[in-house]
């Protein structure tokens, strides 16, 4: 048997023999020469280009300044021509004044007036304008000193001591009568500042004036400045040049252009270089290298510069231009990337020679190399055997020594480990069967890894552990949602830092799974650790949950319900005796009008009395609709037309003027459904919630109506308990602040407001769109935010068809025959109310207390119709005291009038027979048509 070889010795020696390579010594004594090379160029290089772009730059900027002094020669020439048409224009100006009024005005008249038009005349922004003097030396005309008008400045001079107005009448008197004058003169702005001037002047004979025009030369220079600097802008801003320009103080001549790589204006320059500029300037000319910060590409750098600078000592401006030493260094980066390229050849052909010495070497390890990969393919095959059969190595086919070591000591880990195997696999057996009887879900992890969930789980939300293959992937499914996400695992850190290691119990989590099918499961959680292991239980609290929130919702209502007819009890009681008391209010106002002329003086009193008594009785009806509900029948309407019949009636023309910044939007259905409903109530409620979203919006804002269709398929689609079927919905919907939680529950009480009672509300509105939702078998949802509040209220949908007749509201139309009207009333106000009322309708009437009294009255007497109240307290109400009546005589006709709410004794008697219910206080109008119809009916 041989003795196995050292493989470590064998490595060893290989790696000597790269070491003692001399090639990459050889390569570097290369390189460096060719460094050397390369940057005696570069300099020869940057010479070269430098001395060019001075001769460039210098030429540009000598152009430059040439053409400044070619145009400040003709500042002065251009100001002579420019005030020498002005005078002219004036002269000629005042000619045409003079000739088209010398027949209609005297000399001191048009003086006058050539006085105002020339003092009016101004041009060049103000700095031109026109002055005058006689030949005596008196001041005519002068807007910039008009004190001096007036007076004679004949021995006026100026600040060079000359006789300025002398020598403009010597000018006047010559033959010509006109020409230049120069001199020094205070300028507009600048009192104090005596400028050189230059003026035009010309005899006008007819006043015997001189008219002048000057100017400023300074300013003609100023303006030619300007033009030449733009001018010189815009020739040698171009994408190849360098330009720039600023005066002796510091200041810039010219913007820079977007999108260039270099400085283009004093801006873009630091203050140290222009002081540097100015200086130079100040001597004359001369070249400055400087470092120039670059930002025109986002990312500010430093570059080189060189700029030439000449000064214009007259402007007190210096003029320059640059060259970009960045751009030579560009063109020696380029030389640099082909030193590198010859560089990377170089080694590469030195890797080549190492390459081969390699090859050598190999040649010197293959023997070694054979061994070595013998003895890795055994063990690679014990390792790829071992996981699955236990099996062990054959020394026998080992080479190396240290082979033959590990192979020793792998065989005996075989063994060791096939007894452990053997119990393991009967203790996990066992513990799966046990996580898999388990009825509630549970899962397995450890590192943040998900490593066993039971069937429950997989059950109860439908995922495998393969679509759970850690925490992550967990949180992910479990929780789609990431702000929820966020939510639960802030919630779940918090519960395992209370822990304190475990050393407490872990409080339990409850949240929402979302599960593999899409649905959404309430759980609870439980959480601990075994060992390094993590165990998660969970409790599906779904269908609890929902049995206790169906729950909760029934018991809400019911208490609303019962607090809602305790409140609608007492509100009826009230709105009866209310009622009666305001039958006199709206009821005798209308017998005084039918007493009286027309035109009588307390006809405005009387009318205010009954609109009072209305605005009263509309607040016991609302007290009526909380306590029995809609006090009128219903019939078949359509809900469009009523929301436009109300957003064209006065009571919401009134609305109208608090809307001023409120844009209403109409968005209906046209195949909206037709729903049996109390037409009067529907607008109440209308009007009710435009009030609450116009006073929810004071800045203004959008109010939104809208109708739809709706079908209702269980008793609990839309939060609150309906019955299935078809529903005619109404939206109102408001961007304005919203209503608190607080407010939600209790926004539907009667009283219950957050406004000034008496001033804003009654605290009745959405309690009488409550109870009228309710008495048509309707809902109502209210969903409201910080944008805005949306009420939406459900009627059941009726498909039959029905034909409403209009009325006519002229009296004279209802007027009776002399038919005997029988007034059945308990109150004595209420019987002389009615009797009136009866009389002036052309009927012929009879009163009676009780409905003992009107049984005993008709055994003599026979009644065409019977006015008929509900509430008597005589014992016998007027349900009762009606059949008792038809007993005898059943073709009998009657009315119903009560202060009460249409109750089912209301509804029974109408059954009976009885025509239609009017509620108290009512206007003659109301009864009439009530009267006429019924005696009519068939």
């Amino acid at each position: 048997m041989h003795k196995p070889v050292s493989l470590i010795h064998i490595y060893l020696f290989s790696l000597l023999l790269v070491i003692l390579l001399i090639f990459p010594l050889l390569g570097i004594f290369w390189i460096k020469q060719e460094v050397k090379a390369f940057r005696i160029k570069s300099d020869e290089i940057r010479t070269e280009y430098i001395n060019s772009g001075k001769e460039t730059i210098k030429s540009e900027v000598d152009n430059a300044v040439a053409y400044i002094h070619f145009i400040r020669g003709m500042a002065e020439k251009n100001l002579r021509r420019r005030v020498r048409e002005k005078t002219l224009y004036g002269v000629a100006l005042l000619n045409g004044l003079y000739q088209g009024n010398r027949e209609k005005m005297s000399l001191s008249e048009m003086k006058l007036l050539a006085h105002d038009v020339l003092s009016s005349l101004s041009w060049d922004n103000g700095r031109g304008y026109f002055f005058a003097e006689d030949l005596q030396g008196n001041e005519i005309i002068n807007p910039n000193n008009p004190e001096l008008e007036n007076t004679n400045i004949l021995n006026l001079r100026d600040s060079n001591g000359t006789y300025l107005v002398r020598e403009i009448i010597q000018i006047a008197k010559s033959r010509e009568g006109e020409g230049f004058v120069s001199y020094f003169w205070n300028k507009p702005g600048y009192p104090d500042k005596l400028l050189d001037k230059i003026s035009y002047i010309k005899i006008f004979e007819p006043f015997g004036w001189v008219i002048g025009n000057g100017k400023y030369l300074d300013d003609e220079e100023i303006l030619m400045k300007e033009e030449t600097l733009k001018s010189l802008e815009k020739f040698y801003f171009t994408e190849s040049g360098v330009f720039f320009g600023g005066d002796w103080f510091g200041g810039n001549l010219f913007e820079s252009p977007e999108g260039l790589d270099t400085y283009r204006s004093s801006k873009e320059i630091d203050s140290s270089l222009v002081d540097k500029f100015i200086s130079v300037a100040r001597e004359g000319s001369g070249f400055i290298e400087s470092d120039v910060k670059n930002r025109s590409s986002g990312k500010e750098y430093t570059y080189k510069s060189i700029s030439y600078v000449r000064g214009i000592s007259e402007w007190e401006i210096y003029i320059g231009s640059a060259i970009d030493l960045s751009k030579i260094e560009k063109l020696i980066a380029l030389e640099q990337s082909e030193l590198k390229n010859r560089i990377r050849d170089r080694i590469l052909g030195i890797m080549a020679y190492i390459a081969v010495f390699m090859l050598l070497s190999a040649l010197i390890v293959l023997f070694v190399s054979r061994r070595v990969k013998n003895n890795l393919r055994v063990f690679k095959d014990f390792f790829y055997h071992a996981a699955h059969n236990l099996t062990v190595i054959d020394t026998g086919m080992l080479f190396f020594r240290e082979s033959v070591i590990l192979a020793n000591s792998a065989n005996h880990m075989i063994a060791e480990r096939q007894k452990d195997l053997n119990k393991l696999i009967e203790s996990e057996k066992k513990l799966f069967q046990i996580l898999e009887a388990i009825n509630f879900p549970l899962a397995i992890g450890s590192a943040n890894k998900a490593e066993y969930l039971n069937r429950s789980f997989r059950d109860t939300f439908g995922y495998t552990l393969e679509e759970m293959p850690d925490l992550e992937k967990m949180w992910e499914l479990s929780y789609p949602d990431p702000d929820y996400r966020k939510q639960v695992q802030e919630s779940w850190v918090k519960a395992i830092e209370a822990t304190e290691g475990f050393t407490r119990p872990f409080q339990k989590q409850y949240c929402t799974v979302k599960c593999r099918n899409g649905e959404d499961r309430e759980v609870e959680i439980d959480f601990s650790m075994v060992g390094e292991q993590t165990l998660t239980t969970f409790r599906d609290l779904t269908k609890y949950n929902r049995r206790e929130a169906e729950k909760n919702i029934l018991e809400e209502k019911l208490l609303r319900a019962q607090k809602m007819e305790a409140l609608g009890l007492m509100a009826g009681g009230v709105a009866h005796d209310l009622n009666n008391i305001l039958s006199g209010i709206v009821g005798y106002p209308d017998l005084i009008m039918m007493s009286i002329d027309k035109d009588h003086e307390i006809v405005p009193y009387v009318d205010a009395i009954k609109k009072s008594g209305l605005r009263a009785a509309d607040v016991v009806a609302d007290l009526l609709t909380i306590a029995r509900g809609a006090a009128s029948t219903k019939k078949l309407c359509l809900l469009n037309i009523i929301i436009d019949q109300y957003l064209e009636s006065p009571e919401y023309k009134t609305l109208e003027s608090k809307m001023e910044n409120i844009n209403l939007i109409r968005k209906y259905d046209p195949g909206l459904l037709n729903f049996s409903c109390s037409e009067i109530h529907i607008k109440k409620c209308i009007m009710n919630l435009i009030m609450n979203s116009i006073e929810a919006m004071p800045d203004g804002g959008d109010l939104l109506i809208t109708t739809k269709n709706c079908y209702v398929d269980t008793p609990f689609t839309i939060g609150q308990y309906m019955e299935k079927g078809e529903y005619v919905v109404m939206s109102v919907k408001d961007s304005g602040h919203g209503i608190t939680e607080e407010d939600k529950a209790r926004i539907f009480e009667p009283f219950y407001t957050k406004k000034v009672m008496g001033l804003s509300g009654t605290g009745l509105g959405l309690s009488v769109v409550w109870s009228t939702v309710q008495d048509h078998n309707g809902g109502i949802v209210l969903k409201s935010s910080d944008k805005g509040t949306l009420f939406e209220l459900y009627f059941p949908a009726d498909r039959s068809n029905e034909v409403i007749e209009l009325e006519s509201s002229e009296m004279s139309n209802y007027m009776g025959k002399g038919e005997t009207v029988l007034i059945i009333d308990d109150e004595p106000l209420q019987q002389e109310i009615a009797s009136g009322m009866v009389n002036c309708l052309g009927y012929r009437s009879a009163s009676v207390g009780s409905g003992k009294e009107a049984l005993g009255w008709l055994e003599s007497n026979k009644a065409d119709i019977l006015i008929l109240d509900m509430i008597m307290p005589s014992g016998m109400s007027g349900f009762h005291t009606y059949k008792e009546i038809i007993r005898n005589y059943s073709e009998q006709k009657a009315i119903i009038a009560s202060g009460y709410a249409q109750t089912m004794d209301v509804e029974n008697t109408i059954k009976l027979g009885a025509g239609r219910f009017i509620r108290k206080p009512y206007t003659i109008e109301v009864l009439g048509k009530a009267l006429y119809h019924e005696l009519r009916k068939k």
